[in-house]
């Protein structure tokens, strides 16, 4: 009876020691995501900075201030929406893979082939007359 108690023992400790140790992985897990979120945040705000930099620099010595984020825009909304559209036509295209319920012993022997193309099973009716004969 002492070793039942000693295996008990031993694994509500391993059990308890893995909850502890998963509960200290998760918090670590979202320490290191929001670590990440900050550091991206930095590069973002420093690229950005660097690039107003730079086009304000592009800007002076060209002479002329043209805006051409509004073409880029543009572009990216006409992939969106053909994108989109081929999703949609490709989605009512394909057949749908959900199986109909079977219905009562009425199904024509076309509705009774099997899906892998066998011969139509027997009716009920049909058995009951062949253990008959």
């Amino acid at each position: 009876m002492d070793e039942v108690k000693a295996m008990t023992h031993a694994g509500e400790t391993v059990g308890r020691a893995m909850g502890t140790g998963l509960r200290k992985m998760r918090h670590g897990a979202v320490g290191v995501g929001h670590a990440g979120a900050e550091a991206a945040a930095r590069a973002a705000t420093a690229a950005e900075r660097k690039l107003a930099e730079s086009g304000q620099e592009l800007a002076a010595s060209t002479g002329t201030t043209r805006r051409r984020w509004p073409w880029l825009l543009a572009l990216l909304g006409a992939a969106t929406a053909g994108t989109a559209a081929v999703l949609r036509g490709r989605s009512s295209t394909e057949p749908d893979l959900v199986d109909e319920p079977a219905e009562s012993d009425s199904n024509t022997d076309e509705q009774r082939i099997a899906s892998n193309g066998a011969a139509p099973q027997p009716r009920a009716a049909e058995k009951e007359l062949d253990r008959k004969n």
